[in-house]
């Protein structure tokens, strides 16, 4: 069934519409400078309760979002769910599937992952699991790319059964997700911004 969506009653503020493209530009340059450290403390605990309903949902035994440095030579976790020491690891922009989807700004839904040549073992080989499937979204602040959200499932051994993997229903729930997400921390951003609290 088609639904219509309703128009709602409200104008533009003329006062602050004359402001409106400064704003605009003042979101993307501070989306552009925000840190990975940053990214904690700008995940409220309404967002990072969705994150843990989808990772729940989909079967993920971890999900992060990796942030580009500021010198975009690598990406950077800077909020983890779940797994607390993935917090700070580090990939280079030029490896990996992570890396790929930045650059292209496609997702992936990617189940044997290990099998793939352009799977980076980096983060595999510090925290001592095989990455088995794996979702990864590009996920935009300020209306540009900044980073990549990303979901697995592992394994800890070779000779151990793979997880059930991902499907293309579980890609779109992260990919809502990763859209929900940018709206809510450019909301974050707008209120320090703007010095309001709201």
């Amino acid at each position: 069934m088609e639904t219509t969506k309703k128009r709602h009653q409200f104008l533009a503020d003329v006062e602050l519409g004359e402001h409106g493209s400064a704003i605009e530009k003042r979101l993307a340059d501070y989306a552009g400078r925000l840190e990975p450290d940053d990214l904690s403390s700008l995940m409220d605990p309404v967002t990072a309760d969705i994150f843990g309903k989808v990772l729940r949902e989909t079967g993920a035994d971890s999900g992060v979002i990796w942030l580009a440095d500021r010198e975009r030579t690598n990406l950077v976790v800077g909020y983890s769910h779940k797994v607390e020491k993935l917090l700070g690891m580090r990939q280079p922009l030029d490896e990996g599937l992570i890396s790929l989807v930045l650059g292209s700004e496609h997702a992936i839904c990617e189940n044997e992952v290990y099998a793939d040549e352009r799977h980076s073992k980096k983060i595999d080989e510090e925290i001592g699991m095989i990455t088995c499937a794996m979702i990864a979204v590009p996920f935009y602040l300020g209306g540009n790319v900044r980073g990549v959200v990303s979901c697995v499932q592992w394994k800890e051994r070779e000779s151990d059964p793979d997880p059930p993997g991902f499907t293309g229903s579980e890609l779109n729930q992260v990919k809502l997700f990763t859209a929900a997400a940018e709206r809510l921390l450019n909301y974050e951003l707008l209120k320090i911004i703007l010095d309001v609290e709201v």
